[in-house]
């Protein structure tokens, strides 16, 4: 059900989008329910209403999302994602591990979800009083 997870994530028409390091089954799922002119960018090129990270490493997070931090325009959204915890298996991410590195940042996380049986999110915004 792409659409409901478009809604989740707050994705909207005519958003300038990066995705980063994303499964490959991932925008696949996703190009079916995007809302018309979603327009994926280079990092350099331009800055960014909606960008999704999916971290593999935890060591990378907090300097990615100081980077990322820099692509997003003032009200824009910064989506971390990790791979979930599953019983008896251990991970290497762990959703404080996220949120603690984007505090750091001076960024905010303001939403949580679920993106897939798979991966975890959550939403970063820059704190509204260094936009």
């Amino acid at each position: 059900m792409p659409e409901k997870l478009i809604r989740k994530l707050g994705i909207k028409e005519g958003f300038t989008w990066f995705l980063i390091d994303a499964p490959s089954y991932y925008l696949p799922f996703l190009q079916p329910a995007l809302p018309p002119r979603i327009c994926l960018a280079n990092l350099e090129e331009e800055k960014a209403d909606f960008t999704q990270v999916f971290f593999q490493h935890p060591e990378i997070v907090e300097e990615s999302l100081d980077y990322l931090k820099s692509c997003i325009k003032p009200n824009g959204m910064i989506w971390a994602s990790w791979r979930k915890m599953k019983k008896g298996q251990v991970v290497d991410m762990k959703s404080e591990q996220v949120r603690t590195a984007g505090l750091r940042v001076g960024l905010v996380d303001v939403k949580v979800c679920s993106v897939d049986e798979i991966w975890s999110g959550l939403k970063f915004v820059i704190r509204a009083k260094n936009r």
